[in-house]
């Protein structure tokens, strides 16, 4: 079996991301994300941004 790829790794952590997120989304209208300016919490709004952009996920009432 071949090792995974940083690329796959990356990957299958968006496609959870978005699961996740999808499963809880559409219960709520206003977003807060806890943003500290780090590079976990700056990877994190990186990504919701680009999944709402993206069309992947709905655009919130208030992000």
């Amino acid at each position: 079996m071949k090792p995974l790829s940083i690329h796959d790794v990356q990957t299958k952590g968006v496609e959870l991301t978005l699961q996740s997120l999808r499963a809880y989304w559409s219960d709520h209208e206003h977003f807060a994300v806890a943003w500290f300016g780090g590079k976990d919490s700056t990877a994190l709004l990186t990504v919701l941004i680009h999944l709402i952009d993206a069309g992947l996920l709905p655009q919130p009432e208030c992000l």
